[in-house]
């Protein structure tokens, strides 16, 4: 949510560089929908006139995502260390770590309902949501959150490098509220 998203941009992290990082990381993608691995492969060549320009790898189609003011901040903390990439390398299993101990710090404990196969049983258990926030999170928030504040879905599709609208409604799960006001609005338009 706006909220969560809130809370981790302001939490104080000045005394954990390694959680600064991370949460540099997350919050990148969440305000860019890119991949936790497109991050990393990221180059400051990749990134010219305020927009990110890469090679989506499952389309094989070049993609462009212009850059908000958020992800423009971001990206300039690191400019100056003359790294290879536009980020410190992390791998994926470290990052997953770090972000669920950001979103514990940042107080996003809603209890969550999850649901485990085994075999014909499912067993259900209620997690706090901090325990279930991983990288890919990011790009969902990114998702669910440019559609609730009005994106179109086939712009939406572009920036993802979705190839249908399938792909891209495993991200429409989160929107509710916005699915909910446009109903409700477009049936009061109605006059029978």
């Amino acid at each position: 949510s706006d909220n969560e998203l809130s809370r981790i941009f302001n939490l104080n992290l000045s005394l954990r560089k390694d959680l600064q990082e991370a949460r540099d990381l997350f919050l990148f993608s969440c305000f860019t929908g890119l991949k936790f691995s497109q991050m990393m492969k990221l180059k400051h060549e990749d990134v010219k006139g305020g927009k990110v320009n890469m090679i989506n790898h499952f389309t094989g189609k070049g993609i462009q995502i212009p850059l908000n003011n958020y992800a423009n901040m971001i990206l300039k903390r690191y400019e100056n260390l003359k790294l290879s990439y536009c980020f410190p390398q992390l791998q994926n299993v470290y990052m997953n770590k770090f972000v669920k101990e950001i979103a514990k710090l940042a107080k996003i404990e809603k209890p969550i309902e999850i649901s485990i196969h085994k075999g014909k049983e499912i067993i259900k258990q209620i997690k706090p949501k901090y325990d279930l926030v991983t990288t890919d999170t990011a790009r969902f928030t990114f998702a669910s959150l440019s559609l609730q504040a009005g994106m179109r879905p086939e712009l939406l599709m572009l920036i993802l490098g979705q190839k249908n609208i399938n792909s891209l409604l495993q991200y429409a799960i989160d929107s509710n509220p916005m699915k909910d006001i446009e109903m409700v609005n477009v049936w009061n338009k109605k006059v029978f």
